[in-house]
This record gives structure tokens, sequence and C-alpha cells, in this order.
């Protein structure tokens, strides 16, 4: 499956799932736990749960896999199509893209509790919120005034699932960002940016 950088267990319930699907998923991951070691260390399990393509609990520990994709890399590949398709989905994302999302959670949670968050903090989202506005504010100084764009707007450019709050704002960056580099939107970039000025 590839080198995950933590110590991850994998539960029995894995047999459902198609080998070259998941580890596809885990090339995802592991591209967020190069940037954020100290967070893959924040990572314990990779499990099956029904819901979404794939999902993150157990306090951001674990990650899971929702059989009804993972089970043929046909049904995930023609879910994340039609989901890129649509605009939900960033431009251009692939199985790792799933996963780099996934990781992204965790990164969130490595980060809120560094700062000494608690369970309301992470509930509330108010962490990833401030880094998404102090992403913007550093987006809008390389605007010219006609070219102003709202947040909305630019999250939209993500994909429409960066709309639904920020803590999935944050995390549909990290596929975007990850998937396509420096051809990533705008807020992506600079969102992933500040991120990284957390690093150790």
């Amino acid at each position: 499956m590839g080198t995950i950088l933590a110590p991850v267990a994998e539960t029995d319930a894995v047999v459902k799932l198609h080998f070259g699907s998941v580890k596809a998923a885990c090339t995802g991951i592991e591209s967020v736990i190069k940037e954020f070691p100290s967070a893959g260390m924040h990572l314990r399990e990779l499990n099956v749960l029904d819901g979404g393509l794939m999902s993150t609990s157990s306090g951001y520990s674990r990650i899971n896999f929702d059989p009804k994709y993972f089970s043929s890399e046909e049904k995930i590949g023609a879910a994340i199509t039609a989901g890129v398709e649509s605009g939900f989905y960033p431009k251009n994302m692939t199985i790792a893209g799933a996963g780099a999302h996934e990781m992204g959670h965790i990164v969130e949670d490595w980060l809120i509790e560094k700062y000494g968050g608690s369970a309301a903090d992470v509930k509330s989202r108010i962490f990833p919120e401030k880094w998404i506005l102090e992403a913007y504010a550093k987006v809008l100084q390389t605007f010219q005034k006609k070219e102003f764009k709202p947040l909305k707007q630019l999250q939209k450019e993500i994909g429409k699932y960066a709309l639904k709050n920020p803590s999935e704002c944050l995390a549909t960056a990290g596929s975007d960002y990850f998937t396509n580099k420096d051809k990533a939107a705008l807020l992506s970039r600079f969102i992933w940016q500040r991120l990284k000025e957390e690093l150790d």
C-alpha cells in the first residue's frame, strides 16, 4: 500500500476494499504527511465506514473508506469524475486527491491541538475560518481594485464543496493544492501557504 509515514493500523474490514484504489488514496495521504510530518502522527487507523467517498472519525485519528465506492476502481473513479465535472470537487481531482482531502482534516486537528484548542473549537470551526480569512487577506493584496473577488467566489473556484463550511474549505483546498500544485486555485495555494507557516 506504500509507506504511510505514521503508525497506522489496518482493521480486518479493509478486505472489502479494492486494493489499488486504496493504494491510490494513500499516495494523497502521504503527500500531505510529507509536508506536515507532525500531523501525520495523528493518523492511527485506516477503516471502512459508510458515508461519502472517504471520511475521518475518532477525533480525526482514523481515515475511513466507503466500500460503496472503494469496492472497485470503476465505482470510485465514476464518483470522482462526476464530482469534478459538476464542479463539486477541484479540477483534475483523482483518488489521490480524495486522500489528500481527508488528511487535510487531520492537519486541521493537529493545528488546533497545537494551540491548545478543545473539542468545542473543532466543532465551531473557528480555527479553519481564521486561517482561511488570513489567506483571503493575502489574496486580496495580489488584486487590483477592479479585480476584486468576494471570498465565496474564490471558494467556488476551488470547488463547490469548499462552500460547505470552513473545515471543508480547508480540506478541499488541500485536495486542489496537492492535485494541481501551482495550477491550483489561488485561494487554495494561499490557504496551504498559510498552514505551512505553522510548521515547527
